[in-house]
Order: C-alpha cells, then sequence, then structure tokens
C-alpha cells in the first residue's frame, strides 16, 4: 500500500503477542507502534481481560472515543453470543479467538488492508484538502498567510467548511491576528482525549466572522515543558477533521519537530514561505530536504518568497537552482496595509480587498479552490516581471499583479 499502517499490541499473553509480532514482521504493510510520537494508530489489537471483561470493555470505550477511526481487534479466550454482541456495539471489526493462529492473524489484517483501501478510494472522490504553512525561518510571514488564506478560501468557497490549526509552538498567534478571544483550544482537546468525537470537536472551535473555524493552540512556550500538546491529541483532531470539513489548514510555524511532522504527514499541500535572505535560504533548504525524506512530493510544496526587490533577481535564480525547486510565488515589499490589519485583527478580504496583497492571497487561494479560473494560467512570475520592467523602464508603473504584495513579519 502507498503508506505504513501503524498497529498498537495491547496484549499481555506473551504467545499470542509473539505470534502477532511475526506476522507482522513479515508483512512490511505494517509497524508496530512503540511509542506515543508514532501517532494514533490505525489498529488495536486488544485482548479481553480473563477476570474482568468488562474492565476490557470501559478501555475499549476510552479507545473509540480517542480515536474514533481507529478499527479495534478483540482476542478473547471464549467468544460466547453476549460477549459479540457487546463488542459489536463497541465498534470492534474483527474478532480473534484463543488460540490465535497466524493463519488467522493474517487473515483478518488482509481484511483490514481491503476496508482500508476501499476507504482511500472513497476518500479520493471527496477529499479533504489539508493544507499546512510553514516558514523557512521564523518572522517570514506564515500566521500571516495562514488565516488571511482561510479568509479568502472561504469567501470563494462559499458553502465550503474551512478549519485553521494553530501549530505554531514558537509564536501562537492565530487569536490576535483574527482578533478573538476564544474559551476552547487544542490543549482542552489533548486534556480529554477520551471525549475526542464530531460533538466534542465542534463545541471546541470558535467561528470566526467570515464563516472559518479556528482552533488555537492554548499555550504559551514554556523552557520546562517540550510538547505540552499531546502528539495523539494532535493526530487525531486532524483526522477526525479531515471526515468534517472540506478544508483543513495547519499553521506550522518554522520548526519541524515530532507534532508538525505529525501534521505534516496527513496534508496534501504545503505552503513553504521563505525570503531571500542567505539564512533563511539555507533553513528553507533544510526544511525542503527533511519534507522531501518524509515522502513530501515536490509538486506539493508551494514555495513562496516573501519581500522580494527587482535588485534580487540574480539570487533569486541561485536560489531556485539550490533549492532545485521554482518559486511559485513573487512577493514584493509592500507591508503598510499588511502591518495594519494585523494591527487592527482585521483579514485582508474584509479591510482591503482590492489591494494587491489581497489580490495576492486571493491568487493563492483561488489554487487550491476546487473551482479555478482558467484566466489565472498564465505565469506568476512572468506577470509579476512585466510590471517591474515597466517601471524600471521609467514608464507609468503597472499595478503589481495579484500575488505579489508582501507580508510583514
Amino acid at each position: 500500500m502507498s503508506s505504513s499502517i501503524l498497529i498498537e499490541l495491547a496484549i499481555d499473553e506473551p504467545a499470542v503477542k509473539q505470534a502477532f509480532e511475526h506476522v507482522l514482521a513479515t508483512s512490511p504493510d505494517f509497524v508496530i507502534k512503540r511509542s506515543k510520537g508514532q501517532g494514533v494508530p490505525h489498529v488495536i489489537v486488544l485482548e479481553l481481560d480473563r477476570v474482568s471483561p468488562s474492565r476490557s470493555f470501559e478501555r475499549l470505550d476510552s479507545l473509540t472515543r480517542a480515536a474514533p477511526h481507529t478499527e479495534i481487534f478483540v482476542i478473547a479466550p471464549n467468544m460466547d453470543s453476549s460477549l459479540v454482541v457487546e463488542a459489536l456495539r463497541a465498534g470492534v471489526r474483527e474478532f480473534l479467538p484463543q488460540p490465535v493462529s497466524r493463519e488467522d492473524i493474517q487473515r483478518a489484517l488482509n481484511r483490514f488492508k481491503e476496508r482500508l483501501r476501499e476507504a482511500r478510494a472513497r476518500n479520493q472522490e471527496n477529499k479533504c484538502k489539508v493544507i499546512s504553512i510553514l516558514g523557512g525561518k521564523g518572522g517570514v510571514g506564515t500566521t500571516l498567510l495562514a488565516v488571511n488564506l482561510a479568509g479568502f478560501l472561504q469567501k470563494l468557497e462559499d458553502g465550503k467548511t474551512i478549519v485553521l490549526v494553530d501549530l505554531n509552538f514558537e509564536a501562537p498567534d492565530v487569536p490576535l491576528f483574527v482578533d478573538m478571544e476564544p474559551v476552547h483550544s487544542l490543549k482542552d482537546i489533548s486534556e480529554n482525549l477520551e471525549r475526542l468525537d464530531g460533538t466534542f470537536l465542534m463545541n471546541v472551535l470558535t467561528r470566526h466572522g467570515t464563516g472559518f473555524y479556528v482552533l488555537p493552540l492554548g499555550y504559551q512556550q514554556s523552557l520546562v515543558e517540550k510538547w505540552p500538546i499531546s502528539i495523539d491529541a494532535i493526530h487525531g483532531t486532524l483526522e477526525l477533521m479531515q471526515s468534517l470539513f472540506d478544508y483543513v489548514l495547519i499553521d506550522c510555524g518554522h520548526v519541524l519537530d515530532v507534532p508538525r511532522r505529525s501534521a505534516l504527514a496527513l496534508s496534501s499541500s504545503v505552503v513553504l514561505v521563505s525570503t531571500l535572505h542567505v539564512p533563511v535560504i539555507r533553513s528553507t533548504k533544510d526544511a525542503l530536504d527533511l519534507l522531501r525524506e518524509s515522502g513530501h512530493a515536490t509538486e506539493k510544496v508551494k514555495l513562496i518568497m516573501n519581500r522580494f526587490e527587482p535588485s534580487d533577481d540574480a539570487l533569486l535564480k541561485n536560489t531556485e537552482e539550490a533549492l532545485n525547486l521554482k518559486v511559485s510565488m513573487l512577493i514584493p515589499n509592500n507591508s503598510q496595509i499588511a502591518s495594519s490589519v494585523v494591527n487592527n485583527g482585521l483579514l485582508l478580504c474584509a479591510m482591503a480587498p482590492q489591494a494587491d496583497i489581497s489580490q495576492s492571497l486571493q491568487r493563492l487561494a483561488e489554487s487550491f479552490a476546487e473551482n479555478k479560473k482558467t484566466s489565472d494560467d498564465a505565469s506568476l512570475l512572468g506577470d509579476y516581471f512585466k510590471a517591474v520592467k515597466a517601471k524600471w523602464a521609467g514608464g507609468k508603473p503597472q499595478p503589481v499583479p495579484a500575488h505579489k504584495a508582501a507580508l510583514p513579519d
């Protein structure tokens, strides 16, 4: 299959656990979960308590609430009718009576793979778009881009559901950028992971006036805690969002640590924001290398170069060669309006919809929207250089094209 299937073994019986490990060792599609940092498993194999099966069903209930998309396999010494009915009600998909043979295990895994293949095929027909916004270095404009991309997508995709998730641990400022004071946050989900389902999630989210939803981080950086939000909470929340929303936007800040790699693993597109400054370029190259090593295809990464100056033309070409990636969009220095919307907690689509920077973010939103304009197929960089050429020639400067205005820090 196209990606590894994570499986957690909640098994106490050594012989049964060894049988599973042997089968999984010969199946390259599966990976056994060894730590929390690996994310939410696709399958949990749970051995029922022989003395008190009800205790196992309480745990089963907690597992299904915390990870609603995770399948549960149950192993039990006897599977009488009452036990089977209770397990079915709890959402169990596979029953394996003891003693468990390796052939039974392999058949159960094969059936799961077929269900997963069918589910992924259905998702391809109506797939949620998960877009991560990542900075090549701190201070290049990721949060402003993320909040305004959400605003323009909501404007373009009337009737579509959009949610913006703040995973910028270094500067969790999404609420400030949209002038919100949310009551709940991702931290609430992390502290109540056993309650996570669609109803709980929607109660945690805050809706912006334009229509998109916001999930703040709910945490200020500390030198004591490394990751105050559990990896399972991040992965489980994003997976649940994929089933509830048409677009999931993630402000990843500029650090590719374990929590944000977990988010990127679910992303269909990555918007990488950079500038033509040597330290930023070097960090951007490191980020690109990590993305490629993680299996993100180059065509899924949109490289945006912020604060571009006409004199940087030669540096731009050298940078593209060094990064082995063409720039998708140039954003020249024009931070006055952008700074104004940040200071007032407003969105560009509302405060200055006709401004160059607004048209820039709208063009980026259109590149992700389902109903794309045929007129947008022209080269983004070509339009920009035409405007610059006219200015250099001493003629009347043309309006900077839709996708070329600067984002502040």
